[in-house]
């Protein structure tokens, strides 16, 4: 019979003649005193939400195979969990990957990295809007009493706007990184690319607006303002870019039917 370690959630597979026995796991070496009572879930119990589902945090999620489940699924577990540099190869030595399993793995490796961009451009970017705001506050203070020069209305004008453009922008990007994550097809997905790029454009746009507009008038501490939310918008125009390769580069080896069916499948038993 197949049993549950209980201290680990190993699976163990156990004679029926040690009922009563002691043992120890062969997983985890906890020892265990075999109970006919215990069970093991079915493939159809540990579908997302449901009783038994696997958590990303389990430290032994490599033992953590249940009858059923499919070894893709596992494998993807075990990369979200460890990274996209865990070594698979000896996992699956033990349970059989096809070849467009493993075609499927490293296109979810690509949909991984892309994740891990879109995060980064996001915190970026949303700095990037910060400084804009702090350096409109800056110049509506310096404005009371000074002469901002000839381009503070361009300024002031280009400065509203990209904030405004980079609040819908990471808007959209929170929501589609979500759905992107997920593997979920669709057009509102395939538009992640462009709203990348087009955050990209705004923050080099308000990069160089508060580099060309810089007044002899100015304020020291305005300009050193100026130039510091301009090297940050810059920055994070980069990551941006990036973010926008990436995602491209993992839909092109996500969207072959073969290959999305299968990370559909397999993501069903992961929790969110």
């Amino acid at each position: 019979m197949r049993l549950r370690c209980p201290e680990n959630n190993c699976p163990i597979d156990v004679p029926d003649d040690l009922v009563g026995v002691r043992i120890r796991c062969p997983h985890c070496g906890a020892s265990i005193v075999v109970d006919s009572q215990q069970g093991v879930e079915s493939a159809s119990q540990i579908k997302a939400g449901g009783p038994g589902a696997k958590s990303n945090d389990a430290p032994n999620l490599e033992n953590q195979i249940y009858d059923g489940l499919p070894p893709l699924a596992v494998m993807m577990a075990l990369k979200r969990q460890k990274g996209i540099a865990y070594d698979a190869h000896d996992f699956a030595s033990k349970f059989e990957m096809t070849e467009d399993d493993w075609r499927a793995l490293t296109a979810f490796e690509f949909v991984l990295r892309a994740s891990y961009q879109i995060r980064t451009a996001f915190g970026l970017g949303l700095t990037g809007m910060m400084t804009n705001v702090t350096v409109v506050a800056a110049m509506a203070a310096y404005m009371q009493g000074n002469d901002p020069g000839p381009y503070a209305a361009p300024r002031a004008l280009g400065n509203l706007g990209s904030m405004a453009l980079l609040m819908a922008g990471l808007a959209l990007v929170w929501m589609l990184g979500s759905s992107f994550r997920r593997l979920r097809a669709g057009q509102p997905v395939a538009a992640l690319p462009g709203v990348t790029l087009g955050i990209a454009l705004v923050l080099a746009g308000s990069a160089s607006i508060n580099l060309l507009t810089l007044a002899a008038a100015l304020d020291d501490r305005l300009v050193l303002l100026m130039m510091g939310s301009a090297a940050i918008s810059g920055v994070a125009a980069f990551a941006a870019l990036s973010a926008c390769w990436r995602v491209v580069a993992a839909l092109v080896r996500v969207r072959p039917p073969e290959i999305h069916i299968r990370l559909a499948e397999a993501i069903k038993y992961l929790p969110d």
